[in-house]
């Protein structure tokens, strides 16, 4: 049983330590944006910024009294991969510089009882000084540092970091089925599908397979919205070539867990190309009235076989001529072109050429 210090986001920690709760982790002790806990392996989860293993800890007036105390500290060495190493000082959350010659006794006792060599500049391994506000005094090696999300993500994506909160808050486990309603670059599917969960729901087959699940309740308030929200002009066009990977992924998914795959994203770019003068989108990323209008209509044919005038009698479809237009493309590419084409229980007009431009 190792002894971890974990780093993590400010006001998050009490979340993430229900978290590792669940990876069998011992002894855990919440401090402000990190925890302390027992356990004998990693836990990699997102929401750790950074992890340690706890070399020593104890209490210490200032940084000078701790580090005075490293060089003279014996410690049992962990096993690391890598010859070469570095400290770094943090005094209450600020990194810090010691003197010269403290250093060069804290770095010689850590190559005396560890075989590595120093190397300040680009070391292999980096071992820690950290001395909190309270004076509590870690001695640790850093095992697991996550990049910054904020340069990978797409404009509007979720940081994983929030969809492990997420996942987390929502008690999913491995008999979970997890529903994504295609809201965005599918960071909680992805999650779902490169993590410890085992089932995944891409859409919304669980609807159909729930058993007494009241249909009117469910799809009531997709279509509540006024007839004069879903405006035309505006209007921004489908990256294709973004949608044809998230297409792409959301397809994997789906077979690796057996699950049903409503293709939305497609539906919008037939959509666009039959009405390019509707706005589907709020910022150029996020849905609209239209374009959620639009996506329920697509769930609804694509799932039930149903065109959306079919489904309740209050709803906006005959109301405006946007959404009956919306409407009828959801029915079409449902019907023609998804991926589980329904049955068409009246006759469509599908314009030539269509079936070239959805491929």
């Amino acid at each position: 049983m190792k002894n971890w210090y974990a780093s993590v986001n400010y006001g998050l920690e009490k979340i993430v330590s229900d978290i590792v709760k669940t990876y069998d982790a011992q002894n855990i002790k919440v401090l402000d944006s990190a925890l302390t806990f027992s356990c004998a392996n990693e836990i990699n989860i997102k929401c750790i910024n950074n992890l340690f293993v706890v070399l020593s800890a104890f209490h210490s007036e200032n940084i000078t009294e701790a580090t005075k105390k490293i060089f003279r500290l014996p410690f049992r060495s962990p096993q690391q991969n890598g010859k070469t190493f570095r400290v770094i000082v943090m005094d209450c959350g600020k990194l810090r510089a010691i003197p010269q010659n403290i250093m060069v006794e804290v770095e010689k006792n850590i190559s005396r009882q560890t075989k590595l060599e120093v190397h300040r500049a680009n070391p292999d391994i980096e071992i820690w000084i950290n001395r909190r506000n309270d004076g509590a005094t870690f001695f640790m090696v850093r095992v697991k540092k996550h990049s910054p999300f904020d340069k990978k993500l797409k404009q509007g994506e979720l940081r994983p970091d929030v969809v492990d909160v997420m996942l987390h808050k929502a008690r999913v486990n491995k008999q979970s089925i997890i529903v994504d309603m295609f809201g965005g670059w599918g960071a909680i599917a992805a999650a779902v599908e490169n993590g410890r969960y085992q089932k995944l729901l891409i859409g919304v087959s669980i609807l159909r397979n729930g058993g007494g699940t009241n249909m009117d309740e469910v799809f009531a308030g997709m279509f509540s919205r006024e007839p004069d929200e879903i405006t035309s002009g505006d209007y921004c066009k489908p990256n294709k070539q973004n949608q044809e990977e998230m297409t792409s992924a959301y397809r994997r998914a789906a077979v690796t867990h057996g699950a049903i795959a409503v293709n939305a994203g497609d539906a919008w770019v037939y959509a666009y190309d039959k009405h390019p003068d509707i706005s589907l989108y709020v910022d150029g990323i996020h849905a609209n009235s239209g374009g959620a209008y639009l996506t329920a209509c697509v769930f609804v044919s694509s799932l039930f076989g149903l065109h959306v005038k079919d489904v309740c009698e209050d709803n906006t479809y005959q109301s405006s001529s946007n959404s009956v237009r919306l409407g009828q493309a959801a029915w079409e590419y449902a019907s023609y072109y998804g991926e589980h084409k329904c049955s068409p229980t009246s006759a469509v007009a599908v314009p030539d050429g269509a079936n070239e431009r959805i491929k």
